[in-house]
């Protein structure tokens, strides 16, 4: 799927179609389906470069990939960073993003990582889910 969308935005730039926010997360979702977390975060920083706001479904979907990948440590590093981008570009996470992150936590066997995820989003006002 993800080589498929890759294609297909390839192709779009060829027609000289203006990618927007939704061509990018299509690539950027399509790598989340596959955990492809390093590729994902590829393309929504090619959506920075090209002077593209990410918006939430950008973020998540990179959350997501992080969250599938099992890259460890590096799944939540990534996680993390892309929590504080959310935060710092107005994007507050929500349950969506707090709870890929912490998947990417229990993925990785990291129970204090988890707990301090789950306290951030209590921070943010959300409550985890019963």
């Amino acid at each position: 799927m993800g080589r498929q969308a890759r294609k297909w935005f390839g192709l779009a730039l060829e027609a000289r179609l203006q990618p927007d926010v939704v061509m990018y997360n299509s690539v950027i979702n399509s790598c989340a389906k596959e955990g492809r977390q390093d590729d994902a975060e590829h393309w929504l920083r090619s959506m920075l470069q090209h002077a593209m706001s990410p918006d939430r479904v950008s973020f998540n979907s990179v959350l997501d990939a992080a969250a599938r990948s099992g890259q460890g440590d590096a799944s939540i590093e990534l996680s993390s960073r892309m929590l504080e981008s959310m935060s710092s570009s107005s994007i507050p996470p929500d349950m969506i993003s707090y709870n890929a992150a912490i998947r990417a936590c229990v993925r990785a066997g990291a129970a204090e990582s988890a707990a301090a995820f789950v306290a951030a989003l209590r921070g943010d006002g959300l409550h985890p889910d019963d």
